[in-house]
């Protein structure tokens, strides 16, 4: 398991990230905390399978244009109104696009059809997808440091539970032993003495 990890662990991180984002990276951060993975490959993966993602659609909208792009659209309005926020902060919005759930998925092909040129796009793109794989490599470090913690505490607590039991075990057994000879101990007393005969 361990050699396979480390044999195909980053190409997996690449695929899985083309296909869904963020999960693969977060798995790969708690994989660092365990050992088989490096910061820096697995970044590198990362970011490159979520930039050349982006730079795709980029390019196609701005090879098909807009009537191809509509399609991926509810309705033009949206499509206006996601072409006017660019307009206004194309740059900040190529930087920060991967942590706009919701548009995120339809921003780099809008771009591609605003004023934002292509080498301009590729350079944002690529420290962006950086910014990006670090964020989520880094919680999920921070994750299975957490779960360590936590696996910890539960062995203390698992043999503090045992201790306790076992305890509790041995002093109602020793009440219990002790009751009978403490009662066998104990006359009638102050009782009246019974009458043999009436």
């Amino acid at each position: 398991m361990t050699q396979a990890i480390l044999q195909f662990g980053y190409p997996l991180v690449f695929i899985g990230v083309m296909l869904q984002g963020e999960l693969p990276v977060l798995l790969g951060g708690f994989l660092i905390h365990q050992g088989y993975f490096d910061w820096v490959p697995l970044i590198f993966w990362a970011s490159l399978a979520t930039a050349l993602g982006d730079q795709l659609y980029f390019s196609l909208a701005r090879w098909q244009g807009r009537r191809w792009l509509a399609r991926f659209f509810a309705s033009s309005k949206k499509l206006c109104q996601a072409e006017e926020v660019i307009q206004r902060h194309g740059a900040l919005i190529v930087l920060l696009m991967r942590f706009l759930y919701g548009l995120r998925p339809f921003l780099p092909g809008v771009l591609g059809l605003s004023r934002v040129g292509f080498w301009q796009f590729t350079l944002l793109n690529s420290v962006g997808a950086c910014l990006w794989a670090g964020l989520f490599a880094a919680i999920g470090y921070v994750v299975g440091d957490g779960a360590s913690l936590v696996a910890a505490n539960l062995r203390a607590l698992e043999r503090g539970i045992l201790f306790g039991t076992i305890s509790l075990s041995l002093i109602l057994a020793l009440v219990r032993w002790c009751r009978p000879w403490s009662q066998a101990g104990k006359g009638p007393a102050g009782g009246k003495p019974k009458d043999a005969h009436r």
